[in-house]
């Protein structure tokens, strides 16, 4: 796991979701005056001040049009007990953790924000060719999910086999 300030920042968000991290990148870039050339978000991250920037810069328009995707699902979402996520150039996991703090707002919360009926994420695969954007995505996963099995694959999608897509229990329902 991704051993940092950062990491340890974001280990100690209360209550974390997309918008506390978002913020936090955001606090980050402006502190530090940081800026890099990202090629449009086209280029392989590979440094800590490459991964908080496109955060800053790219995190709010990911978030819109995963949300958008999110909702087509919902309902199948609502008769779900269980399901596995594979996130495909999952860059710093945030279709994961957009996805678990959607199902967060679409389950009902009792009074002590324990979720009922939510869905429990049983495995998730994070594939990416970038070791410290990998890195980043498992740390984020572990501070949204603390219960689901993380598979890191750092390969490039051309490099895939059939093993690694191999989940536990493949009856379960799969997001991609």
């Amino acid at each position: 796991a991704e051993v940092s300030n950062y990491a340890k920042d974001i280990r100690n968000i209360k209550y974390i979701n997309f918008d506390r991290c978002l913020s936090y990148c955001n606090n980050l870039k402006n502190q530090n005056n940081i800026c890099a050339n990202l090629n449009h978000g086209c280029s392989l991250l590979t440094t800590h001040e490459e991964l908080v920037y496109y955060m800053s810069r790219y995190g709010d328009i990911h978030r819109k049009k995963l949300l958008t995707s999110f909702e087509e699902i919902k309902d199948k979402l609502k008769n779900c007990r269980n399901l596995n996520i594979i996130d495909y150039g999952c860059g710093q996991a945030m279709g994961v953790i957009n996805f678990i703090d959607f199902t967060k707002e679409i389950f009902e919360l009792t009074i002590y924000n324990l979720l009922l009926n939510k869905p429990t994420i049983k495995e998730i695969i994070l594939i990416e060719p970038s070791v410290q954007a990998l890195q980043r995505a498992i740390l984020h996963t572990e501070c949204f999910n603390n219960s689901a099995k993380i598979k890191p694959i750092h390969k490039y999608l051309n490099d895939l086999d059939e093993n690694d897509l191999n989940l536990t229990d493949k009856n379960t329902l799969t997001i991609h």
